[in-house]
């Protein structure tokens, strides 16, 4: 007993050690795609149409940053203002804090599977390993995707509930929004449910949630465009 709560007790003093030293080093460094991509979604987010007003390959991805940014300009912008938090330091607040909750959640979830051993490592590792992008991007959204993708796969074989295929048909739409040659993925997952079904005996209904919710959020997204094409 006196064994495993030391144990408890080094893992907590390093998971607060890398969380201070994460949050501390948000205000050094600008990586060279952090101004392109912010003035992009920040573009869309003030009103450019897309596929009128912007042809940028990666502008899909700001109706991710959307809520993000309507945070900041409608109800935080004044207040962080006094505290000398701008808008790309907003950012990369929100997106460490995303970030965390999905490590958390990570943990938890190896936590109650086969794989509990691992989870305090594994949970660490994803949460440091491209900590170095700092800011929301079709990289780092397709990085928080996948993880919660392979998560949720894990539930699945744990638990035996195949509704956790509607969030991974949701975050592998949000890898197709943060960068739309993610496409391919989507249909490689699509034919991974199916090589499961046929030799790991996953429901067929496993397979059906997943294509209807990716079609349900490319309908969403079309409509979105329609709407925004005739502002």
């Amino acid at each position: 007993m006196v064994i495993k709560n030391r144990k408890q007790i080094i893992r907590a003093i390093i998971a607060m050690a890398i969380l201070i030293a994460s949050f501390a080093s948000l205000s050094s460094g600008y990586y060279v795609d952090e101004n392109g991509l912010l003035a992009i979604y920040r573009g869309i987010f003030k009103g450019q149409r897309m596929f009128v007003d912007s042809w940028e390959a990666l502008q899909t991805g700001s109706i991710l940053m959307y809520p993000v940014f309507a945070l900041y300009y409608y109800c935080l912008s004044n207040v962080l203002a006094s505290f000398g938090i701008g808008l790309v330091l907003y950012t990369r607040i929100v997106y460490m804090i995303c970030r965390l909750i999905i490590a958390i959640y990570m943990y938890f979830c190896l936590k109650n599977s086969k794989y509990r051993k691992g989870a305090f490592v594994a949970s660490i590792l994803y949460y440091m390993f491209v900590v170095g992008w700092f800011n929301f991007s079709y990289k780092s959204y397709c990085d928080m995707a996948i993880a919660l993708i392979i998560c949720f796969i894990i539930r699945v074989f744990e638990t035996e509930k195949i509704y956790y295929f509607v969030p991974i048909g949701i975050a592998c739409c949000i890898c197709v929004l943060a960068y739309p040659t993610m496409i391919f993925f989507g249909v490689a997952l699509g034919v991974g449910i199916i090589f499961a079904i046929k030799q790991a005996g996953l429901s067929k209904k496993a397979l059906t949630l997943y294509v209807v919710t990716c079609i349900c959020c490319g309908a969403l997204f079309l409509i979105y465009l329609q709407y925004n094409l005739n502002c």
